[in-house]
């Protein structure tokens, strides 16, 4: 029989950065840190997951500075997102408000990749008083504690555990599934997905995501669409790489309606559409701060569709909204209702453009090197503003342990 004492817990802390992924994305951190849970035979404790919900009109344009288009920060319990006794299948879990009584916000050790912390962190709006706080870069350290509550800190996808995230390797493939199976969205979600199934009477229907909105992301550089001023240019491209391609998908399958997710924010593009297509999307209500929640019902809503047209490029490029999609279709045996769009709008097949093979491929060598080198240049002033000691790992206690 397992005592309270034995019971041995993993808490993820707070994103540490400003601007932290988002909700879709930082999910494969989160997917990590289950698979550490498992691995360490420890009780997850669920985080709050967070969203900074943006101005797309304004990220649309090419705006890359945060302050300008993030309309504010939500953090949320992550049981009110997805199915606790689901997750519980993979890994025991228990919400934060019931580690924090049984902790009494005590943590046996922090393990901290990157930021140096003393005594106490404030993480999800509580303290938290450390006994033991690691510097390290070295996951197997958290691997072999033995300490009963245990969090971590600083901690970047696809560095430590998995060493490609969110694209796991083929060694740790069933890992991915078996945790990702169980990642469900709640009861709640679900409820109000099939409502608007049901209430707009879809039918057989497509659902695509176009991923307009990202142009701020950095590995985006090279992959987000250019923008395009001139309105019938536009309205080709939109055309060729939305339009056409739709109508050929659903007369080939007898489909009779579209369901548009899309983070663009220019009107007249959607506008555009609805006169093209028999779209309907799932009513925003205005406000930011339900943001989040809306954009989870268009996932489901999405999955449960009768065909998918995904973001651009592949499986493993495409934007992390469709790639969850994906993956739901994937897990109930319907992966085989999925394309991608072609990318919309690179310089060399703007209508009424045309450039010779040399400009092509000096053009792919610039959009891939320059984006590359300037991703480079951050990392490197990164690493010389933060630069922890990672030579040694040590305990604030002044016991030290060579690496």
């Amino acid at each position: 029989m397992t005592t309270d004492s034995n019971r041995k817990y993993l808490l993820l802390m707070e994103p540490e950065e400003e601007f932290p992924e988002q909700l879709n994305s930082y999910i494969f951190l989160v997917m990590e840190m289950l698979l550490l849970a498992k691995k360490t035979s420890r009780i997850f404790v669920l985080p709050f997951l967070h969203s900074h919900p943006r101005n797309n009109s304004v990220a649309e344009k090419g705006e890359t500075s945060h302050q300008k288009f993030i309309l504010g920060k939500l953090t949320f319990p992550m049981e009110t997102i997805f199915d606790q006794k689901e997750l519980g299948k993979y890994v025991p879990v228990i919400p934060l408000q019931d580690f924090l009584n049984t902790s009494k916000h005590r943590l046996s050790s922090l393990f901290c990749f990157g930021n140096r912390h003393y005594n106490v962190n404030d993480s999800y709006g509580a303290k938290f008083y450390c006994q033991k706080i690691f510097d390290t870069k070295d996951i197997e350290y958290v691997e072999k504690s033995q300490d009963q509550f245990i969090g971590v800190t600083g901690y970047r996808r696809g560095r430590y555990l998995v060493k490609s995230s969110p694209n796991w390797p083929k060694n740790l493939e069933n890992d991915y599934w078996n945790i990702r199976k169980q990642l469900q969205f709640n009861k709640r979600l679900l409820y109000k997905a099939n409502h608007f199934i049901a209430r707009h009477k879809l039918g057989k229907y497509l659902a695509t995501h176009w991923r307009r909105g990202d142009r701020v992301h950095p590995e985006m550089t090279t992959l987000s669409e250019i923008i395009v001023e001139d309105k019938e240019k536009m309205k080709n491209l939109l055309d060729i790489y939305l339009i056409n391609p739709i109508e050929k998908i659903m007369k080939e399958r007898g489909l009779n309606k579209v369901f548009l997710a899309t983070n663009s924010g220019t009107k007249w593009h959607l506008d555009y559409l609805k006169k093209k297509l028999p779209i309907v999307q799932f009513p925003p209500s205005g406000s930011w701060k339900t943001r989040e929640e809306e954009s989870i019902i268009e996932q489901i809503i999405c999955s449960k569709s009768d065909y998918f047209l995904a973001a651009p490029f592949n499986y493993q490029h495409c934007s992390s909204f469709s790639r969850w999609i994906i993956d739901s279709r994937t897990l109930e045996g319907k992966g085989d209702t999925v394309s991608h769009q072609q990318k919309m709008g690179t310089e060399e097949n703007l209508p009424l453009q045309k450039k010779g093979k040399v400009s092509q491929i000096r053009d792919q060598i610039f959009s891939v090197s320059v984006p590359i080198a300037k991703r480079l240049l951050k990392l490197s002033k990164n690493i010389f503003k933060h630069r922890p000691n990672f030579t040694k790992i040590k305990i604030i206690n002044c016991m030290i342990f060579n690496q």
